[in-house]
């Protein structure tokens, strides 16, 4: 497949994950005119997987497709991040001229043929997320690598609250184990031939010992055994190497700026501005 084709399944995949992640805590999601929102009971703008939004449909006007999700976001009182993707220059540029701020930003990547493997480390065992207490293990790792601030830390507890978002013919959630406590996380979603690879970490005391790449590579072969043709992902900094080991290859980027609550108002031509944010 060439990189666009990749990159164009990834977006599909990725926009699949945060409905389902939604769904999964019973949230609030709404698709107009190619604009996909997605909402939690926070109210917080990030992580922009509990308020979010991403524009599908490339062709839909920069001020419209801001103006759609503002309305959404304002009648809800949420913040929510703006999710650009490789493409998405003119939607970027409104986003700026309009006040949102610039988030972080991260590697698409995607992978065609998975690596040859690696011996398990010594001592680990990789376990399947399929009831409570695996569900509680896969939440304690999650929340030293994702929740650095009060609000990841809100958006932890909450979006890994139900087996749902692990659980599922489409799905599945797996743990490294190290000497029997747990270590590493990892999870796929299968949609529109893509296995989106996530909740990927590894606590700080486990780093470096092959425990996170046995952890994504199993999670990997559960998208692949699901019908998916290929893996996509978001990287971090430092994950970019082992990924890129596992056979990932850099296919775009996401950018992702943020909106407080109640920092929306339109001007003329119905275009979006925010303030204080």
């Amino acid at each position: 497949m060439l990189p666009d084709e990749l990159r164009q399944i990834g977006d599909l995949n990725l926009a699949e994950f945060h409905r389902e992640t939604i769904r999964s805590i019973r949230g609030e999601i709404a698709e107009c005119s190619g604009m996909l929102m997605f909402a939690s009971s926070l109210q917080q703008p990030s992580p922009g997987t509990v308020n979010g939004t991403i524009r599908l449909n490339p062709s839909l006007p920069p001020d419209h497709a801001l103006s759609i999700a503002s309305r959404f976001f304002t009648e809800l009182g949420h913040g929510f991040t703006l999710i650009i993707r490789t493409g998405d220059d003119d939607l970027e540029e409104a986003a700026v001229d309009a006040g949102l701020v610039l988030a972080h930003q991260e590697p698409a990547m995607a992978l065609i043929d998975l690596a040859p493997a690696d011996p398990i480390p010594a001592g680990c065992e990789i376990r399947q997320v399929n009831n409570s207490e695996t569900l509680l293990d896969f939440k304690n790792v999650a929340k030293e690598g994702f929740g650095q601030t009060e609000n990841d830390l809100r958006a932890v507890n909450l979006l890994l609250s139900q087996q749902a978002m692990l659980v599922g013919v489409n799905r599945a959630g797996f743990i490294a184990y190290k000497d029997g406590a747990p270590a590493a996380t990892a999870m796929t979603l299968v949609s529109h031939g893509a296995a989106f690879i996530g909740w990927v970490g590894t606590k700080s005391a486990y780093r470096r010992q092959g425990l996170g790449t046995a952890v994504t590579r199993s999670a990997i072969e559960a998208g692949f055994d699901r019908g998916a043709r290929i893996a996509s992902l978001q990287s971090s900094a430092m994950a970019y190497s082992m990924y890129g080991r596992l056979g990932f290859t850099e296919v775009g980027r996401y950018r992702e700026y943020t909106a407080q609550p109640n920092t929306f108002t339109l001007r003329d031509n119905d275009k979006a501005q925010f303030h204080g944010s």
